[in-house]
């Protein structure tokens, strides 16, 4: 019979961030690096296995020799790539593209420039995995997915070999290490080969032993491979080689068939992770969803005008957003000068992205044919006038002559004069301007699908030079000229100039992506401030919190205020290590005078602001209630002072016996009424009956990815203050003093909404969107082209087409989210990534209508079935032919 075999992978685990900076892991990984070269030309046997493209990268630029020599080793099957990505990210919290880009960008570089596609993806030190992932590594190609934690005692798997079903019912073969962990230690080899010796006899089949001095990289040491030798040469009983992860996953593919099953998320450990640097959690959801936004921009613009593509700037971006997925940074386990490092990578990574949004939205707007403003018509009739020409109203009245109306034949003077009306309240407006026009142009940039309506904040000046008299309202009228409800609120500036910097808010409603057009122009009188009644019925208690929340009639499903701000017990380490939940309440923040104040009423919605505190902390909370929009929106600026406690706000629902579902990467998932911590994503939803009929109340966030519940409680974390980077097992002194996260200023943003369960998630996900990337607004970018010779030319050439970006691209239904529109890697295709968000299967409907302006590509329209949770990748060539692909080579 053949012996069982034990593999030694050697590996050196080498985080680019943790107790460390950046600088310091790179210059880490050329040590590392240099050394496993030198070993593999000192011992003819070993194999050395290394994932993480970013050191690659970073050894590329500061060796390049050691880079080329690693190519040879490659070459020769000496250095093994593993794993592939671009590098062991947290699996809990980065969103699905995210975890998908890791994939690609590591894959792409290995294969380019080593010519290898690893099939085994291994996240060895990640704290915990999504159920969404079986499905990720099944589409990139993926045949086996290997990990350490958690460990045995953390959670229990029927096997260390077994078979891993995802949330949507994929499958993969999975292996957890189940000798030792993903290093050795200086003095331990030989126990680590007995224990694999021993394993591989009692289960009859190979098994793999990871070795390597590891974390701050490292690797093999010349004494380690002395004693494998000796070893080696002693033992007879099972075959002992150096070997890979593809190598151990083909010798236990047989097994995988009978291997047993383990479905759902691989899960729990360190529960303070989902919590800890909340700043890094919040900007890492907002950078994800600005990402994809941009990147959405830039691909429609390419494929239906031709313009060029920001392929160089959007993957410096994407790389910078990669970076900060790492397990120890976005996790919250690193030391403070990390931390301010992630938050510099996040903001370069934004700069990029703005700079490329009002490039693309002046590109826009340059390519419109000019659709001129009443006033600019006033002026022109005056013009024209002036210089002997027909006026529109002399037109009109010849017009009439011709058609033997006379003007007799109108009923009054009014209505004779009904037709220059306009044009002469536009002469005035245009008077009243400190420019030409008096216009004020607004361009929305709309990088989501998801149709409905939202609420719009545009901040504009309304001239040059402030009116230092008379009263001042703005008029907002959209593309078609017929004018939008909207109200004047606060700008940010706080300036005595008679109104000169404004602030209005409004509505847009969108089918798809694109953009929209607005003009603003400042006339004369009071702003329109009458009230109208909120889509939202609720009364606040006494306490200044939202006590009573009716849905579908009558039936209110609050068992207590919204939102309730608790102060919790949490002396827990930088992981959380150990502690499984946080229930122990120190204290409540409490309403502080003046009480509840509407700050801002109007006919788009009313803010209410109130004040609580507590010891030395304060929250202004700021409730949102729109007359047209069925959510209620919630800001909160926290000045947050208590270490070693943590922050949760409170959601108590009638619904007592309800479940509790979320989004987690790559799929949604339900978690347990226990009470204890648990992860989860973007938003989460409590289902249940009220009154006979099902309920349900929904909450999405900017990263609060701590939860728990209990008797219909629902409990978000929003703040956790433990000492930066440190483990239990330090006993903390008063000196020196310790330095705690998440003191200081922060801002969170909710929104709610209450419905039938089937309702509320239909929305969730799009809500969720547009809190990670809100829409972009622009004031005063001119709509349309220079009115020079040139612009003459090209509406020459586009036959005077009228132009309009809006709704190029779109999806449907609701239930769908557009996870990525970008050019494919060959610059040759359009590539986009859909998926199905609920649990249920449903027909996905994708229309591109590119401008009719520029018409050198097609309209498409694809229909495609979609399973529960699935997600597809479609590419769409120039000449409109598409296809289903894979998610890394997407052809």
């Amino acid at each position: 019979m053949k012996r069982p075999c034990v593999h030694l992978i050697c590996t050196a685990h080498l985080d680019p961030v943790w107790q460390w900076q950046w600088e310091e892991g790179f210059s880490e990984a050329v040590s590392t690096f240099r050394c496993a070269a030198r070993l593999l030309r000192e011992h003819p046997t070993l194999i050395f296995n290394h994932n993480e493209a970013v050191l690659y990268r970073w050894v590329k630029k500061l060796d390049l020799p050691l880079f080329a020599e690693i190519q040879r080793l490659v070459a020769e099957e000496r250095w093994m790539i593993g794993g592939g990505w671009y590098l062991q990210p947290d699996a809990n919290l980065p969103g699905t593209e995210s975890l998908i880009r890791h994939i690609t960008e590591g894959r792409r570089f290995f294969l380019y420039h080593f010519g290898v596609r690893p099939r085994v993806a291994y996240n060895f030190d990640s704290f915990g995995h999504s159920g969404g992932l079986p499905q990720i590594l099944k589409k990139a190609g993926y045949d086996m997915y290997i990990h350490m934690r958690p460990q045995a005692g953390e959670l229990e798997l029927p096997s260390d070999l077994y078979r891993w079903r995802g949330v949507d019912g994929t499958e993969i073969l999975a292996y957890r290490i189940a000798v030792g962990l993903y290093h050795t230690e200086y003095d331990n080899i030989e126990q680590r080969l007995h224990e694999g010796v021993d394993l591989a006899l009692r289960l009859n089949r190979d098994v793999p032993v990871f070795w390597g001095i590891g974390d701050h990289g490292g690797g093999a040491t010349r004494e380690d491979l002395a004693k494998i030798d000796a070893f080696i040469q002693r033992e007879d009983r099972v075959e002992i080689i150096h070997s890979t992860p593809e190598r151990f996953c083909d010798a236990v593919w047989d097994d995988a068939k009978k291997a047993p099953l383990f479905e759902g998320g691989l899960q729990r450990v360190f529960t303070g992770c989902y919590t800890s640097l909340s700043r890094l959690k919040r900007a890492a959801q907002h950078s994800l969803g600005a990402l994809t936004r941009a990147e959405t921009l830039q691909a429609l613009a390419w494929w239906t005008m031709g313009r060029n593509y920001a392929e160089k700037e959007l993957n410096e971006a994407w790389r910078l957003h990669l970076f900060n997925d790492f397990h120890d940074i976005i996790a919250g386990t690193c030391i403070e000068p990390s931390e301010r490092d992630a938050l510099i990578h996040y903001g370069t990574a934004e700069d990029i992205i703005r700079r490329l949004n009002l490039e693309t939205a002046a590109y826009i707007n340059s390519r419109m044919k000019r659709c001129p403003s009443a006033a600019e018509e006033a002026i022109r009739e005056k013009t024209n006038k002036d210089s002997g020409e027909e006026t529109t109203a002399a037109a009109a009245a010849k017009e009439r002559k011709k058609s033997g109306i006379k003007d007799e034949e109108l009923n009054t003077k009014d209505e004779k004069d009904e037709g220059n009306k306009d044009i002469l309240e536009a002469t005035e407006e245009a008077k009243r301007g400190d420019h030409e026009t008096g216009e004020i142009p607004l361009t929305i940039l709309h990088g989501l699908p998801s149709p409905g309506k939202y609420p719009i904040e545009a901040e504009l000046m309304i001239s040059h030079r402030p009116k230092w008299t008379g009263t001042w309202k703005l008029r907002l009228v959209d593309r078609e000229g017929k004018d939008v409800p909207y109200q004047e609120e606060q700008p940010e500036a706080l300036l005595p100039f008679n109104g000169w910097r404004r602030k209005i808010v409004f509505l847009d409603e969108s089918d798809g992506c694109g953009a929209a057009h607005y003009r603003v122009y400042p006339v004369e009188g009071d702003p329109d401030r009458k009230e109208r009644p909120p889509a939202v019925r609720f009364e606040f208690g006494p306490d200044n919190l939202i006590e009573k929340w009716s849905i579908d009639g009558d039936r209110q499903v609050l068992a207590g205020p919204l939102l309730q701000p608790l102060v919790v017990e949490d002396e827990g380490d930088s992981w959380g290590t150990g502690l499984w939940s946080y229930r122990h309440i120190a204290g409540r923040f409490s309403p502080d005078k003046p009480g509840l104040k509407i700050i801002e009423s109007g006919p788009v919605r009313t803010v209410y602001e109130a004040h609580f505190t507590y010891n030395h902390s304060r929250i202004v909370m700021q409730t949102l209630v729109y007359t047209d929009w069925p959510v209620l929106e919630f800001r909160l600026r926290i000045h947050w002072n208590e270490p070693r406690r943590r922050l949760k706000l409170s959601l108590p629902t009638v619904l007592k016996s309800g479940s509790l579902i979320s989004e987690i990467p790559g799929g949604i998932i339900g978690r347990p009424a226990d009470g204890q911590e648990h992860v989860h994503g973007r938003w989460c939803v409590v289902e249940g009956s009220l009154g006979g009929k099902k309920a349900a109340i929904g909450i999405a966030h900017t990263g609060c990815h701590g939860l728990d519940f209990k008797d219909g409680e629902l409990r978000l974390s929003v703040l956790r203050s433990a000492v930066y980077c440190h483990e239990k097992g330090l006993t903390l002194g008063s000196f020196p003093t310790p330095k705690f996260m998440d003191l200081g200023e922060h801002d969170i943003r909710l929104l709610a909404i209450g419905g039938a369960p089937e309702d509320v998630r239909r929305h969730l996900p799009g809500l969720a969107d547009r809190l990670s990337a809100p829409l972009i607004v622009y004031s005063h970018l001119p709509h349309g082209g220079f009115e020079g010779k040139e612009s003459e030319e090209k509406e020459a050439e586009g036959k005077n087409a009228r132009f309009n970006f809006r709704n190029v691209l779109s999806l449907s239904p609701s239930t769908v989210r557009l996870l990525a529109c970008k050019r494919s890697a060959d610059g040759q295709a359009l590539i986009l990534r859909i998926q199905e968000t609920t649990g249920n299967s449903t027909e996905a409907d994708l229309r591109i209508t590119p401008p009719k302006i520029h018409r050198s590509r097609p309209d498409i329209q694809i229909t495609t079935p979609l399973n529960p949770l699935e997600i597809k990748t479609i590419r769409i060539e120039k000449n409109g032919d598409w296809r289903f692909v894979n998610l890394i080579n997407e052809s």
